[in-house]
C-alpha cells in the first residue's frame, strides 16, 4: 500500500514540476532571438501594511520593449524585472534589447534572461524522481 502511495505522489510531483520547469525554460530552449527597442516604462504600485499602522508604498518600473516578428507584426513585451522608481536606469527610448519569442506565438515573449524561476521546479522534479525510484525499486525487486 505504501508503494502505491509513493508511486502516486512521485508521479504527481514529477509531472507538476516538469510542467512548471518547461514553462520556466521553454522560450530559452525553443524561442528565437530578435532585437527590440525600449518604447516606454510601465509603472506598478504596491502597498504594504506595516505592523505599526503605517503604509509602505513601493513604486516600480518595468521596461516595455517593442519588437517586430518575422511576419511583420509588432508586439510589446513587459519585462518581469523591476527597478525602483528612484533607482531606475537612465536608458533612452529606443535602447536595444534582446527579445526571445515563440515563433508559433510571438505574443509569448520575454526580454529577461533565464531567471532563477527554474530552480524550484528543478528541485521538485529531482524530489519527484527520487520518490518514483523509491516506489519502483521494491516493485522491480519483487518485495
Amino acid at each position: 500500500m505504501i508503494t502505491i502511495i509513493l508511486l502516486l505522489i512521485g508521479v504527481i510531483v514529477t509531472w507538476a514540476s516538469a510542467a512548471a520547469l518547461w514553462q520556466a525554460v521553454k522560450l530559452h530552449l525553443v524561442g528565437r532571438a530578435i532585437s527590440g527597442v525600449l518604447v516606454r516604462w510601465r509603472y506598478t504600485y504596491h502597498h504594504q501594511w506595516l505592523g505599526n499602522g503605517r503604509i509602505l508604498r513601493l513604486r516600480h518600473l518595468h521596461p516595455v520593449v517593442r519588437f517586430e516578428a518575422p511576419d511583420g507584426s509588432h508586439h510589446d513585451v513587459v519585462s518581469d524585472l523591476t527597478y525602483d522608481y528612484d533607482g531606475a536606469p537612465n536608458w533612452p527610448m529606443g535602447r536595444e534589447f534582446q527579445v526571445r519569442f515563440n515563433p508559433a506565438n510571438p505574443r509569448d515573449a520575454t526580454i529577461d534572461p533565464l531567471s532563477p524561476t527554474w530552480v524550484f521546479p528543478a528541485i521538485f522534479l529531482i524530489a519527484g524522481l527520487v520518490i518514483l525510484c523509491a516506489a519502483v525499486r521494491p516493485l522491480l525487486s519483487g518485495h
